[in-house]
């Protein structure tokens, strides 16, 4: 049976943010699995989705200076 976790990201900026994100997964799931499920991508390639973990440049701001990690396991 797989586990269910939630992932919960906290980003550090170098303005002294803190931009959080979370998701659920599952034991077995890659990112890319996760990413085709998410609306508009179902139909795309592993390419596809390469290219756009690239993205494109941005404006200068403030750089991640840290990240911690918290992983709760759900029953």
């Amino acid at each position: 049976m797989a586990i269910k976790r939630t992932i919960t990201l906290n980003f550090k900026t170098s303005d002294d943010k803190t931009l959080p994100a979370s998701f659920d997964v599952n034991d077995g799931e890659s990112t890319f699995d996760i990413w085709k499920k998410l609306p508009g991508n179902a139909a795309k390639t592993e390419q596809q989705f390469i290219t756009e973990q690239k993205g494109t440049p941005g404006a200068p701001g403030a750089s991640i200076v840290s990240v911690s990690v918290q992983v709760k396991e759900n029953p």
